[in-house]
């Protein structure tokens, strides 16, 4: 259930890693939920002995930690064993990685497995006794103390996932955490930024307005029928089965739809890939306000000694602060997670620096060569 503790959390998981192609560093943080509902995946040699192949995740529970954890657990199994992962089709593996993932929650043994990561015994007492009934209140009407419910009907995770092969990056998203691809250039790659899957998403609306055959965004449509039909604003994630049991349309079309977006990055464009979940970047563009990949361009240097997961920690001390100090402390209750990649061929900016220098050599030297041209000139008069 989503109570707040009285108290941020600021103890951070974090750790840093490299292999011959990329180096990455990640950072948690529980923040003021009661309980730590965000999961990654940092498997930087998905094969044995295959360096050339990683992968990388986060999934950010929704109403609890069961889904996302479970997700963590067997991602990378689910994905290797994919005939169309063995055979090179990375993209379709990921497609129906999501999808088998998903219908396993139907499954008694996975349902087992969820309960093991169940939250309905984490509540503690605390020394404020209306707390504590409020509390005790909310966990009698919980569902997760109920014999043979499938926590996986009410609980989900948002996913983002991260393939990195031998020559290409594949994003593949469900739900509104965020990557972010930074070129050699270190210049955002803005039209590779994958979207958001909420209700306040345009091409999500038009899928929804579609299924539902109205238009979910007018005013004047019933508010009951609004609430009742999108009780939440994510429109795409693993779990939260009762609203993907429409047996009328396809899985994609689910008010809750599994299918991911992915995207595709040739590897030798990509200087880093910043990775959040939905805390930690700014949707509102308000420049008052931190951002993850803002804060990272400006603070992380690749020539230092400064290591990548102590710059993540460095920001979410800071956002830490920016709740405190806002209006967002009584209603913020989320976790913060971040993994961020950077890819080792720093050839290529140095190749881009040198060839640079030889168009602006070529420019002087095409300048200078004008000049004693024109000198000529004017001596032989």
């Amino acid at each position: 259930m989503n109570i707040k503790l009285e108290n941020l959390l600021t103890s951070k998981e974090s750790f840093e890693d490299e292999n011959d192609i990329i180096k990455y560093g990640h950072n948690i943080i529980q923040s003021n939920k009661n309980s730590p509902e965000v999961s990654i995946i940092k498997e930087i040699n998905l094969i044995n002995q295959n360096s050339n192949i990683s992968l990388f995740g986060i999934f950010d529970g929704i109403n609890g930690p069961e889904v996302s954890k479970y997700l963590s657990q067997h991602f990378c199994q689910f994905l290797t064993e994919n005939i169309n992962f063995i055979n090179g089709n990375y993209k379709r593996s990921l497609e129906e990685t999501f999808i088998n993932l998903d219908e396993s929650f139907r499954s008694l043994e996975v349902q087992l497995e969820l309960s093991k990561y169940s939250t309905k015994k984490e509540q503690e007492k605390n020394t404020n006794k209306i707390q504590d009934y409020f509390n005790d209140f909310l966990e009698f009407f919980n569902p997760r103390n109920l014999e043979g419910v499938n926590i996986a009907e009410f609980c989900g995770s948002n996913g983002i996932v991260i393939l990195i092969t031998e020559k290409k990056v594949f994003i593949a998203n469900a739900g509104n955490s965020k990557c972010i691809p930074v070129n050699i250039k270190n210049e955002i790659i803005k039209d590779k930024i994958n979207i958001e899957h909420t209700l306040n998403n345009e091409y999500e609306l038009k899928r929804l307005n579609q299924i539902f055959g109205y238009d979910i965004s007018d005013s004047n449509n019933n508010k009951d029928k609004l609430i009742n039909d999108f009780p939440l604003n994510i429109t795409r994630g693993f779990g939260y089965l009762q609203y993907k049991d429409n047996k009328l349309i396809n899985i994609e079309d689910q008010y809750i739809s599994i299918k991911p977006d992915i995207i595709e990055i040739p590897i030798e464009e990509l200087n880093y890939l910043i990775i959040g979940n939905y805390g930690c970047f700014n949707i509102n563009n308000d420049q008052n306000l931190l951002s993850l990949e803002k804060y990272f361009l400006e603070k992380y240097n690749k020539n230092s000694d400064q290591k990548i997961n102590k710059v993540i920690e460095e920001f979410f001390d800071e956002k830490i602060k920016e709740i405190e100090n806002s209006h967002q402390k009584d209603s913020n209750i989320n976790n913060f997670a971040s993994i961020i990649i950077e890819f080792k061929h720093e050839n290529n900016i140095n190749n881009i620096n040198l060839e640079e220098n030889k168009e602006e050599l070529k420019n002087k030297l095409f300048s200078s060569n004008e000049k004693n041209i024109s000198e000529d000139e004017d001596d032989n008069l």
